[in-house]
């Protein structure tokens, strides 16, 4: 395969961003949300302590 045989297409680039933005909300989600959530819910720490 030559270089000139290569395109690069600009869908790749939404393709790529939207994938990115998944993974980092998925990471967000079960790393900071839902642990915050289940210390609150077992209620070893209030919501105000969390927050300062």
């Amino acid at each position: 395969m030559n270089n000139n045989e290569i395109e690069y297409k600009s869908r790749y680039t939404a393709i790529f961003s939207a994938f990115y933005f998944l993974q980092g909300m998925s990471m967000s989600i079960f790393g900071v949300i839902i642990p915050i959530y289940l210390i609150v819910l077992l209620g070893m720490v209030s919501a105000s302590d969390i927050a300062t």
